[in-house]
């Protein structure tokens, strides 16, 4: 009996994996340091909140920063090989990263340390 449940249990955990609609994670970042975002080769665009919570714009487009990205990093940042790569952060920086894997929506949040 308790080998049925144990597997029911398992099926179940093992349907919700699979029918996942959405990931959240927070990546602890010191300011002032850098933070290497790892979002995986097959994504190509990024976004973030520009204006109210619903207005999100690319700062990655076609895998490369776009203008929104240039001026809110400057030089500190770079994307290659869905990497995001952002050199001396700055508390503007502390925010939600949106993209996609598979159609799925994620979300990546750099979050102070201190």
């Amino acid at each position: 009996m308790l080998q049925g449940r144990a597997m029911l249990v398992a099926l179940a955990g093992a349907l919700f994996i699979a029918y996942a609609y959405a990931a959240a994670a927070v990546m602890p970042v010191k300011v002032g340091g850098d933070a290497v975002i790892k979002f995986g080769a097959e994504v190509n665009e990024i976004l973030q909140v520009v204006g109210g919570p619903e207005d999100r714009q690319p700062i990655v487009k076609d895998g490369k920063l776009t203008e929104l990205g240039r001026n809110k990093f400057g030089e500190r940042a770079t994307f290659a090989d869905g990497t995001l790569t952002i050199h001396k952060l700055q508390e503007s920086d502390l925010t939600d990263f949106f993209y996609q894997i598979a159609n799925k929506p994620m979300v990546i949040t750099l979050q102070s340390k201190e």
